[in-house]
């Protein structure tokens, strides 16, 4: 009887392991959703920017005797444009990393050796 209590221990230890990778999971996915949201809203608004200085120097001839300085933030636009978008790119791919990693370490976890030892010590050993 005591054996079957075991793996029925066992059992239930390796389903709360399945759970708190899938919780991580989930939450790695919604970490992705919010880096490509503001990514796209951010570069929405300098676009928005952009578009300003484009009718400000077809727009208005007094205006137009700047155009160095309209120049000057088209290229401030631009460039914090690429900064924005090469930030969400590193996030994203840490992201994406970790999810390898912890798809990885699941694998093993469960591959690695025999249920032969207890779930959570196998856990702690992989830690």
């Amino acid at each position: 009887m005591q054996s079957e209590a075991n793996k029925a221990d066992r059992y239930q230890e390796s389903r709360d392991i399945w759970k708190g990778y899938n919780d991580n999971q989930k939450f790695e996915h919604d970490l992705i959703n919010r880096k490509a949201t503001w990514s796209l809203t951010t570069q929405g608004l300098l676009f928005a920017a952009y578009g300003v200085t484009l009718n400000v120097e077809f727009g208005d001839a007094a205006v137009s005797r700047n155009i160095d300085t309209i120049i000057a933030f088209r290229r401030l636009v631009a460039f914090s444009g690429l900064i924005v978008a090469l930030a969400t790119l590193v996030g994203v791919a840490a992201v994406i990393n970790s999810k390898w990693q912890s798809m990885l370490r699941y694998r093993d976890f469960y591959t690695k050796e025999p249920l032969n030892k207890s779930v959570s010590t196998r856990l702690r050993d992989d830690l």
